[in-house]
C-alpha cells in the first residue's frame, strides 16, 4: 500500500478508515498540509514588495497627509481648550401688542414687551420703534423715551430669567391718521449685551474688539384704521314749511366709543332756496356754546369730541321754493387727513315747501362763483305766479347780502326791464315801473335784471376782516295784496384771490479769490393780498454749469423748502402756504440764494440767462380755485 498523504482518511475504495487521534501527533506539521496557502502568501508578498519598490513616493505622500491630519486635529482641540465656545444668547423675546383696528383720530395704547429668557442678565437694552407714517405719537406712559418722537427707549439691565426683574414693558399712546380701511405697521429692533459676554471680554477671554452686542427684531404689529364711531340723528322742527317760512334743522352728534375723537368738523350742504340765518352748537357735558360757524355759513369745527359725548347743532333759515318741492339738507362729519378732510359719516333730511302762489329766484350770472375787485356783477331775479289766482299789486325787491361792503351802489344799471327805485342798497319793482306786476296772472312769469360794480382794490381790501367774509349772496322778496310776503336767497359767491410774484437779481460781481467766478444773488417774493393760498410751488430751471450755492440760502430755516437738481438744472421752491394779506398787513413770503457763473478767460462783456421758464402754482384756500401760471420766461443779466 502506498503512503496516504492524509493521516485521517484511507485511499482505499473501502469505507474510510478512522484514525485515532491518540495515534497521531497533531502538534507536528504534516508535510504538504499548508502548501497551497503559503504559496499564495508568498506570491502576494512578492507583488507587494515590487509595488513598494516601484511606487514608494505614493506611500510617502499618504504618510505625510495622515501626519498633517493628526497635527491639525491636535491644534484645533488645543485652540478649543483655550477659547471656550460662545453661547448665541438669543433667548430674549420681544413683542408689540396693540389694537387690531382703531377709529381714525381716536387714541389707544401700544405695549412693547422685552423678556430675558437667558440664564445670564443682559445690559444696555435699547428699543427702537419704527413708526408708520400714518401713526401719530401722543405720549409715552412708561418709561420716558430717549427722544421727543417717542421711538427710542433705554433699559439699563434685565436680570436672568425668573431672577428679579427679567421683563420690561414700554407703554405708549398714539392714534392713526391714515385713510379709512388702510393699515398701519409698527415694528422695530431690540439690542442688548449679555453679562456673560461682557465679563468674558473684560477678563480677556474674548478679544477686546469682539462684537458682543446682540440684535433681535420686533415683529410688526398691524392696525387697521376704521371710521370713527359717531352716531348722527337729524330731525326738523316742521316737516312742512310755507314758502318764505323758517325751517329749523336739528343735528345730534354722539361719540359712542370709549375714546376721544379729535380734528372733526360738521359740514352742511344746504338746498337751493335756503337762506342761512342763525345757528347754535351746544355740548351736553360743557357749558360752552358756539353761535357762529367757523367757516362761511356751513362749517363748524369740532377740535375734540370727548368719549360718550353728545353735541347738538341747530340751524335756522328761510326756505323759498315751489309748492310741494322737497328741500334736502345733508350733513357730512369729516375728519382731518393731512391738509384735507375725509368724510366718515353722512345723514340727510327733507323739508317740504307748502304750495304758495308766487315763486322767486335770485342769481348772480357771472361765470363761475368767484369775483374780484373792480368787476361788474350781473344779477337776475325770476318770478312766476304758480298759484290759481291773479296776484294783485305785486312788488319785487332785490338786494345783495354784502357783509364786507364790497359793492358800489352808485353804479347800478338796469337792463331788460323798466327802471326801478334804488333805496338803502335795495331795488324795488312795482306795478308803476313794471306794469304786469299790477295784476300778475296765473302762470305768468318774468325776470328783472341789473348790474352793479365792485369797489376797486384800494377800497375793497380790509385787513380787519376774515377772508370768509368776502362773500355776496343775492336775495329777492315779494309782496302782494292776496299773498303772504316771501323772501329767497341765491347761491353764495366768493371773492377770488390772487398770488403775486416778484423776482430780483443782484450782481455781486466777480469773486476776489477766483476772478473767473461771477455771482448773482436771487430774491423771490410771494404775496396774496386777500385769501390764504396753499400748496404753493414755484419751478424754474437753469442751463448754467454747476451754478448752485446751497450754503447761500437765506433764511437758513428755509433750506428744506428749496431744491436744486444738477441733472436737469431744475430749481423748485415749496413754501407751502402764503398767508392772507401778505404784502399788505403781513410780510411777503421770501427766499434768496446765490448762483455762480464761470467766465472764460477770453470772454468780454456778455449777458447770461440765470434761469428760465418760471412757473407758479397754488390753491386758494377759501374758494378752492387753482392757480397755474407762468410768471417769467427767462432772466438775462449783463456781466463784465
Amino acid at each position: 500500500m502506498s503512503q496516504n498523504p492524509n493521516p485521517y482518511f484511507s485511499t482505499n475504495d473501502q469505507e474510510p478508515e478512522i484514525v485515532s487521534p491518540e495515534t497521531t501527533n497533531l502538534a507536528a506539521p504534516v508535510p504538504g498540509m499548508f502548501k497551497t496557502n503559503s504559496t499564495r502568501l508568498n506570491a502576494f508578498l512578492e507583488k507587494f514588495q515590487q509595488f513598494v519598490l516601484k511606487r514608494w513616493w505614493i506611500i510617502l505622500i499618504v504618510t505625510v497627509a495622515i501626519s498633517l491630519t493628526f497635527i491639525t486635529i491636535f491644534v484645533v482641540i488645543s485652540l478649543n481648550k483655550s477659547q471656550p465656545a460662545i453661547d448665541p444668547y438669543d433667548k430674549v423675546l420681544a413683542k408689540i401688542e396693540g389694537p387690531d383696528s382703531l377709529s381714525k383720530g381716536s387714541p389707544d395704547t401700544w405695549k412693547i414687551t422685552v423678556e430675558n429668557k437667558e440664564s445670564t442678565p443682559i445690559q444696555n437694552v435699547q428699543v427702537e420703534l419704527n413708526f408708520d407714517s400714518n401713526f401719530e405719537f401722543i405720549m409715552a406712559q412708561s418709561p420716558s423715551p430717549d427722544t421727543p418722537k417717542g421711538n427710542k427707549y433705554s433699559i439699563s439691565r434685565l436680570d436672568a430669567f425668573k431672577e428679579g426683574l427679567f421683563q420690561t414693558i414700554i407703554t405708549i399712546k398714539g392714534s392713526t391718521k391714515g385713510n379709512i380701511d388702510e393699515d398701519i405697521l409698527m415694528g422695530g429692533t431690540v439690542t442688548y449685551i449679555p453679562d456673560a459676554l461682557a465679563r468674558a471680554q473684560n477678563t480677556g477671554k474674548l478679544a477686546a474688539n469682539a462684537n458682543i452686542k446682540k440684535t433681535i427684531a420686533l415683529p410688526d404689529k398691524r392696525t387697521k384704521t376704521t371710521a370713527a364711531k359717531i352716531s348722527l340723528l337729524m330731525g326738523v322742527k316742521d316737516e312742512i314749511v310755507p314758502n318764505n317760512g323758517i325751517g329749523e334743522v336739528n343735528l345730534d352728534i354722539e361719540n359712542t366709543s370709549e375714546r376721544d375723537i379729535k380734528d372733526l368738523r360738521i359740514r352742511y350742504f344746504y338746498p337751493v332756496g335756503f337762506t342761512y340765518q342763525e345757528s347754535v352748537l351746544s355740548q351736553n357735558s360743557l357749558l360752552s356754546t358756539k353761535t357762529k360757524p367757523d367757516d362761511s355759513n356751513n362749517i363748524w369745527n369740532l377740535n375734540l369730541l370727548p368719549r360718550l359725548n353728545k353735541q347738538n347743532l341747530k340751524v335756522k333759515g328761510a326756505l323759498f321754493g315751489a309748492g310741494g318741492v322737497n328741500m334736502t339738507f345733508r350733513v357730512d362729519i369729516e375728519i382731518k387727513n393731512g391738509d384735507n378732510w375725509q368724510s366718515i359719516s353722512t345723514v340727510s333730511r327733507d323739508i317740504t315747501i307748502a304750495a304758495k302762489p308766487l315763486v322767486l329766484t335770485a342769481k348772480i350770472n357771472n361765470a363761475g362763483k368767484n369775483f374780484k375787485p373792480g368787476e361788474t356783477l350781473n344779477v337776475t331775479v325770476n318770478y312766476e305766479n304758480q298759484g290759481t289766482n291773479t296776484v294783485r299789486n305785486a312788488e319785487i325787491t332785490a338786494s345783495i347780502q354784502d357783509p364786507s361792503d364790497l359793492l358800489d351802489w352808485n353804479t347800478v344799471v338796469f337792463s331788460g326791464g323798466e327802471r326801478a327805485n334804488v333805496t338803502n342798497k335795495s331795488i324795488k319793482w312795482t306795478g308803476n315801473t313794471l306794469p304786469q306786476l299790477a295784476n300778475l296772472g296765473v302762470r305768468v312769469r318774468g325776470e328783472v335784471n341789473f348790474s352793479i360794480k365792485l369797489k376797486e382794490e384800494s377800497q375793497f381790501i380790509n385787513t380787519l376782516r376774515n377772508e370768509n367774509e368776502y362773500i355776496l349772496i343775492p336775495q329777492a322778496s315779494a309782496t302782494g295784496q292776496n299773498i303772504q310776503p316771501l323772501q329767497v336767497s341765491g347761491e353764495t359767491v366768493k371773492a377770488k384771490g390772487d398770488i403775486g410774484f416778484v423776482a430780483k437779481i443782484t450782481d455781486l460781481g466777480p469773486d476776489p479769490a477766483q476772478i473767473n467766478k461771477h455771482t448773482f444773488r436771487v430774491i423771490w417774493e410771494l404775496s396774496s393780498k386777500q385769501n390764504k393760498l396753499g400748496d404753493v410751488v414755484l419751478r424754474t430751471r437753469s442751463t448754467l454749469q454747476n451754478p448752485w450755492r446751497a450754503s447761500s440760502i437765506t433764511p437758513t430755516a428755509k433750506n428744506s423748502e428749496i431744491t436744486y437738481n444738477p441733472a436737469n438744472g431744475e430749481i423748485i421752491w415749496t413754501p407751502q402756504n402764503v398767508p392772507s394779506y401778505s404784502g399788505i398787513s403781513q410780510p411777503v413770503v421770501t427766499i434768496s440764494f446765490e448762483m455762480t457763473v464761470e467766465k472764460g478767460a477770453n470772454d468780454t462783456n456778455s449777458s447770461v440767462e440765470v434761469y428760465k421758464d418760471l412757473k407758479l402754482s397754488a390753491i386758494d384756500n377759501f374758494t378752492g380755485e387753482k392757480f397755474d401760471k407762468q410768471v417769467g420766461t427767462g432772466n438775462s443779466q449783463f456781466i463784465q
